[in-house]
């Protein structure tokens, strides 16, 4: 059955049915994914200002992008082993023309590649904030 059978089948049964409200969800826009090596901000940033005004905590889950707006939310997704974690862009970076995110301690140790500091990635945004 596709989309336009349902809302079809909708409309019929709301003409049948006075009252009945039925919600189709429309299909966003695909998510914009990127890949790449990433690595993570050392503790020797920890105090610093980021480029969204806040102080860097290595123990957040925060990341640095070189264009996604400010207050963005990844996914990041280690190919290497399929963990994955959720974190915001507060900062931009990574300066190594190879790297695509910088992410925090905090990101590396849950996506488990601080002992070998850089990794291989998924990075899907899910989203981006009002307006941007």
């Amino acid at each position: 059955m596709t989309k336009g059978d349902l809302l079809k089948a909708a409309i019929v049964l709301a003409i049948i049915v006075p009252g009945i409200f039925i919600a189709i969800r429309e299909e966003k826009e695909p998510k914009e994914v990127i890949k790449g090596d990433i690595s993570f901000y050392g503790n020797k940033l920890a105090g610093e200002r980021t480029a969204s005004g806040e102080v860097f905590d290595p123990k957040e889950l925060t990341a640095a992008h070189p264009h996604l707006p400010i207050g963005s939310k990844v996914e990041v997704e280690n190919m290497e082993n399929n963990k994955k974690v959720t974190v915001e862009i507060n900062d931009r970076g990574p300066y190594a023309a190879d790297r695509k995110l910088d992410v925090s301690k905090k990101a590396a140790e849950k996506l488990n590649f601080v002992k070998k500091g850089e990794t291989r990635a998924k990075i899907t945004v899910l989203e981006k904030p009002e307006g941007k």
